[in-house]
């Protein structure tokens, strides 16, 4: 087994020492960068794009969170493991819907920091294997068409509704009908769909989304379109980011 190459982001110097002192003891593992900000864990993991990332979650400016879902997006062979103290599970559930795979609550010991980084690398690399295409794929000629108003009440709903289902009767064409008014989206009720999931409970699986994941929370409409719903409650919106948004269009463009 090749070292698993480990980046600690911290902005405490003496807790950045102790897991570097810590790892020092594991055959399987090597420090290969420390950060001591969120800023500097972000630039560092797109230049090296380490196999495993210990991410603290409390940081001044850019905080664990946005690291992770920064990285997430942009380096995403890397795997974020979040370090958080008790107390703190609000913060650990944002963590993983930005992409963290696993948690580790602080203080922990050197033989539970090694067989966590070893065993969610491990699961992330068969995991990537099921999911790894036997063959490529065809490329697939698709267009992203938006409706869009800075007013309410002017019929963007029945637009997209009737464009999205227009399109999939008349041209055969495979459509998702995604609704990113996010605090009063209602194309489920316009198209009468029944709603068993919608955004904000796929945004929870960000880091591990596929297309296979994506089409999950797509609910069909006799028509054929794939609807993805807008949240349930408006304040589940303020969960969804322009990160969450753009990776969504992006999956859906292959299929």
């Amino acid at each position: 087994m090749e070292k698993i190459n480990v980046m600690v982001v911290d902005d405490s110097y003496e807790t950045r020492s102790n897991i570097k002192q810590l790892l020092s003891f594991s055959k399987n593992i090597k420090v290969a960068a420390e950060a001591g900000s969120g800023e500097e864990a972000i630039m560092l993991a797109n230049e090296m794009k380490p196999d495993v990332i210990l991410m603290d979650i409390n940081m001044p400016g850019i905080d664990g969170i946005k690291a992770t879902e920064e990285i997430s997006l942009n380096v995403p062979d890397s795997v974020v493991i979040i370090m958080s103290v008790q107390g703190e599970t609000e913060y650990v559930r944002k963590a993983m819907a930005a992409g963290a795979r696993d948690y580790l609550c602080k203080p922990f010991g050197g033989d539970e920091l090694s067989e966590t980084i070893i065993k969610t690398y491990e699961n992330e690399m068969r995991r990537r294997e099921k999911i790894a295409p036997v063959t490529a794929k065809e490329e697939i000629r698709s267009r992203v068409i938006t409706v869009f108003s800075t007013k309410g009440g002017v019929g963007k709903t029945t637009i997209a509704s009737n464009l999205a289902v227009s399109i999939a009767r008349s041209e055969k064409k495979r459509v998702a009908l995604l609704d990113f008014d996010l605090q009063f989206g209602d194309v489920a009720i316009m198209l009468n769909v029944s709603v068993k999931n919608t955004i904000s409970d796929l945004v929870k699986e960000f880091g591990q989304l596929d297309e296979s994941i994506v089409e999950d929370y797509l609910v069909t409409h006799f028509s054929g379109v794939r609807v993805l719903p807008a949240p349930a409650k408006p304040e589940y919106a303020e969960y969804i980011t322009a990160n969450h948004v753009e990776k969504i269009i992006n999956i859906l463009r292959d299929s």
